[in-house]
């Protein structure tokens, strides 16, 4: 069951939508009007772009991309945003990752979430391109994995996380 669509979201590369400064996230009803609280709220908003998004039960959203700000407080290329549009500081990430993300996955029974992309380190912690954060932000340390080149794709089922990208050798 699919609950009705009551908004849109918009993120990418743009700082303006109908002559509107934005910066890269923009939220509209279905009819194509302005959600004026998540617009206000995001002050702003991120200094760079957002490359993916997703959406927790909770309504929370999860932006990575090539940004390193949201509002004026650092978020190194990931941020989590409560559903009214402003920083959800609860989510922790320290210097975040340092460089580019391209995947995220959300596990919601689990509470974790999955990042994949170019980067080596999260909040200055060696990785390999790719992780497995807490609900809060924080580094799961008993996730590892070993991959020597960018991986792009995730997926999610009960049983296996799926990577794509451009794998030489993996672990």
């Amino acid at each position: 069951f699919d609950p009705p669509l009551t908004a849109i979201l918009f993120v990418g590369a743009f700082t303006t939508r109908a002559s509107t400064t934005v910066n890269y996230i923009a939220k509209v009803s279905q009819t194509n009007v302005f959600n004026t609280t998540f617009l206000t709220n995001n002050g702003a908003g991120f200094n760079n772009q957002i490359t993916y998004v997703d959406q927790f039960a909770d309504g929370k959203l999860l932006c990575i991309g090539t940004f390193t700000t949201f509002n004026n407080v650092s978020r190194t290329r990931i941020a989590r945003l409560n559903p009214d549009g402003t920083l959800d500081t609860t989510f922790v990430v320290g210097t975040g990752l340092n460089g580019t993300p391209v995947s995220a996955v959300i596990d919601e029974p689990a509470q974790r979430i999955y990042v994949s992309g170019a980067f080596t380190q999260y909040n200055g912690v060696s990785t390999s391109r790719v992780v497995r954060l807490m609900y809060d932000g924080t580094l799961d340390t008993t996730f590892t994995t070993t991959f020597d080149n960018t991986t792009q794709g995730m997926d999610l089922d009960a049983n296996f996380l799926y990577v794509s990208g451009c794998i030489v050798t993996g672990k």
